[in-house]
């Protein structure tokens, strides 16, 4: 009998430890099935990254290219500015040409009742000593503002040059 019971506590004793082995291997199990559900969470995370670096990546380049239609469009922005000083600086000095257009036409005028006079002066200076003096004081009248009219005409020519470049 002893050696029956001693057969009888190996035998238990297996029991026991097949037991503890089939409990730890139950519970290796469930371990691996937790960290295989883990693992496919992990991998679900990280196809949601990947999506959404994608999309960031598109993102970034479409955010580069309209950066860059910026750019241009500030750069034509700036030429658009200069072209419009440089338009208005081109009125002005047209306008200051047909200021100095009606200043011409004025003294043109005035040289012609000039001249009239002169003439009418020197009919009369024909006629009498006394109006000599008068008709030289026309003609210096008359050369003062020819020589007006010459500057004006030379400026007028100058601007009309420069509103042409």
């Amino acid at each position: 009998e002893s050696g029956g019971e001693g057969g009888g506590n190996a035998a238990g004793a297996l029991r026991d430890e097949l037991a503890r082995v089939q409990g730890e291997l139950e519970h290796t199990y469930h371990a691996l099935d937790d960290r295989s559900h883990d693992l496919e969470r992990h991998r679900a995370t990280i196809r949601e990254l990947e999506a959404k670096v994608e999309e960031y990546a598109k993102d970034a380049s479409e955010a580069r290219a309209l950066k860059d239609e910026v750019d241009v469009l500030q750069h034509q922005a700036s030429l658009v500015a200069k072209h419009e000083q440089t338009i208005e600086s081109y009125k002005k000095k047209l306008e200051g040409a047909g200021d100095a257009k009606k200043q011409i036409k004025m003294l043109q005028e005035q040289n012609q009742a000039l001249m009239a006079r002169a003439v009418e002066a020197e009919e009369d200076g024909k006629r009498g000593g006394a109006l000599k003096s008068q008709a030289e004081e026309y003609r210096k009248q008359v050369t003062q503002l020819n020589a007006a009219v010459n500057d004006l005409t030379l400026q007028l020519t100058q601007a009309q040059v420069d509103a042409e470049k």
